[in-house]
């Protein structure tokens, strides 16, 4: 307490002779590194030094009373305090080992003690008229403010108090009830009634409990509800459609707040909340016609008129060993650049790049692929030169982003890992990747040997068209 600690606590209430039971504040061997108020041996009841000092402080100490300065005297270890109503208290140890007489000077006063080894005392003075009880209000708060209102929450903030000893804390009312005491100078209040006007101040207290004046009057009305839907998604659209699943995409709706997410129907049951512009649905059935609509929605729940209904029908299953040979070998060319598909530098290792050369002939191993059915149309893709490698998109299943790389890779039987061959009215065809429904494209539309290759949302273009030639 002499270090101007504002608290004392006494850790243990009753120990036993050992100093324990611990809970690992004391370390393993407790024995005279604890101690308690009382000590407890069997029946035996012991008072320490703790007991002494919590009944002469609790005695001659009010609460609110400030420490004044005192000096140490080798063995003679003490504090003073200044109650509130004046009066002075001086606790005294002897921690030495033999009987210690002193003298004490107060008020232009000298008076002399003796205290036994191992003793407490408390010397007391009468008030000499003074006090040191705290009277004086913080200043009021200024500056309040609101932001962040909502339907049911506001959030308030506002400048610091002054107070000559310090402020402990603030006042919050709204309507003139007292709905919270922050420590700092900002507090949120919720549970609030949409559309409805409240008043607040705010007031400082310091440790003393004075109050000061209140701060000016803010008045808040929090929002009225959000009732608004937003508007009707446009421009709904198809592509990508196998026999399996199809990439659905529309324009961006607008809301008065703000457009939270969609809803996706098929055939009037709904089957998706995408958050963004653009679905695919998948688990479809072969040659089936299915009927979509989406909807926006926005943080209130409110939902938009359903857009314009979008009829689409997948891909008809080919029969098996259709018009792709499953025992031939075929180049693959791509048809705006005139190259072959080729295994880069003739690797053998997963991660080989996919990229477009310049046909050799006679036709090299390394530009020659065969088509191997898995289900429902789709094939894997794989290289004379290395039989165990397929074309692959990059980063498995769920890597279904326009521009991820399409390398080779050993089979595992991953969708991402499946091509379905679309032959087009001009006779080249079109590769849609099974876990995606985007189609092999040729990077940048490059007609440059070593191009690589990616999957893209299927626009038709000539980087996306390859004709196949059986070797």
């Amino acid at each position: 307490m002499r270090n101007w600690s504002k608290t004392m606590i006494n850790w243990n209430l009753a120990l036993d002779s050992s100093g324990g039971p611990v809970n690992g504040g004391c370390g393993e061997d407790p024995k005279g590194m604890c101690s308690g108020v009382l000590t407890i041996d069997g029946t035996s009841v012991s008072k320490n030094a703790e007991y002494y000092a919590l009944g002469h402080l609790s005695k001659f100490v009010s609460p609110g009373a400030v420490r004044v300065a005192s000096n140490n005297a080798g063995d003679l270890h003490n504090v003073a305090f200044k109650n509130p109503d004046g009066t002075v208290a001086l606790y005294v140890t002897n921690v030495g080992g033999g009987t210690q007489t002193f003298g004490v000077s107060w008020n232009g006063k000298r008076v002399g003690y003796t205290v036994a080894p191992g003793a407490v005392a408390t010397l007391t003075w009468p008030s000499t008229g003074g006090s040191t009880s705290d009277t004086q209000a913080p200043s009021a708060p200024a500056g309040l403010t609101a932001s962040g209102t909502s339907t049911s929450a506001t959030n308030l903030s506002w400048n610091a108090s002054n107070d000559d000893v310090g402020v402990t804390g603030y006042v919050v009312r709204r309507d003139g009830t007292q709905v919270a005491t922050p420590s700092g100078t900002s507090f949120r209040d919720s549970g609030l009634s949409a559309d409805t006007e409240y008043s607040y101040t705010v007031a400082a207290r310091d440790a003393a409990g004075n109050e000061s004046a209140r701060s000016s009057v803010l008045t808040v009305r929090t929002d009225a509800p959000d009732t608004q839907a937003p508007s009707a998604p446009a421009g709904l659209t198809a592509s990508g459609t196998s026999t399996s699943g199809t990439n659905l995409s529309w324009s961006a709706s607008s809301d008065d707040v703000g457009v939270t997410g969609y809803v996706v129907r098929r055939d009037g049951t709904q089957v998706a909340t995408p958050s963004g512009t653009s679905f695919r649905d998948s688990g479809l059935s072969a040659d089936t016609e299915y009927s979509y609509t989406v909807a926006a929605r926005d943080a209130a729940g409110n939902e938009s008129a359903a857009s314009s209904p979008l009829v689409v029908r997948t891909s008809q299953a080919p029969e098996p060993g259709g018009p792709i040979d499953q025992t031939a070998w075929y180049q693959v060319i791509n048809a705006n650049s005139g190259k072959c598909l080729d295994d880069a530098d003739w690797s053998t290792s997963n991660g080989a790049r996919l990229q477009q050369w310049g046909c050799n002939t006679p036709v090299a191993d390394n530009q020659q692929w065969q088509f191997r059915a898995t289900s429902d149309g789709y094939y894997q893709v794989v290289n004379r030169h290395a039989e165990s490698l397929v074309w692959d998109v990059a980063g498995g299943s769920g890597a279904t982003g326009n521009g991820t790389d399409v390398h080779l890779w050993e089979y595992a039987g991953g969708v991402n890992q499946q091509w379905m061959p679309t032959e087009q009215a001009d006779g080249t065809y079109t590769f849609v990747a099974r876990h995606s429904g985007k189609c092999l494209d040729v990077r940048d539309v490059s007609t440059s040997n070593g191009a690589g290759l990616q999957q893209w949302a299927c626009t038709g273009g000539p980087a996306q068209a390859f004709s196949i030639v059986e070797q």
